[in-house]
């Protein structure tokens, strides 16, 4: 069975108050996910994001096509950058 959801994903920094506060990428990153295997990746690279301090990530789910509301889903970010 082929899983498929829509995410946004927000990237912000300046947690000088300890939330979030502003954007780091000011631009909408929605993307869908699509996979039977339960793997997915997703290439950030044309984003050209760079941090140098603390910063929050948001993942939001906007849609679930057909899926069962009580199924779980886990994500575990990977740094693939050659240099950090």
């Amino acid at each position: 069975m082929v899983v498929f959801w829509l995410f946004l994903l927000c990237f912000f920094g300046d947690l000088t108050i300890g939330l979030p506060h502003t954007k780091i990428v000011t631009e909408q990153i929605v993307f869908p996910i699509k996979t039977a295997s339960g793997k997915f990746l997703l290439d950030l690279s044309s984003y050209d994001i760079k941090v140098s301090d603390d910063f929050f990530i948001s993942l939001e789910l906007v849609e679930n096509f057909g899926q069962k509301i009580n199924e779980e889903f886990y994500f575990q970010p990977v740094f693939l950058a050659a240099h950090l």
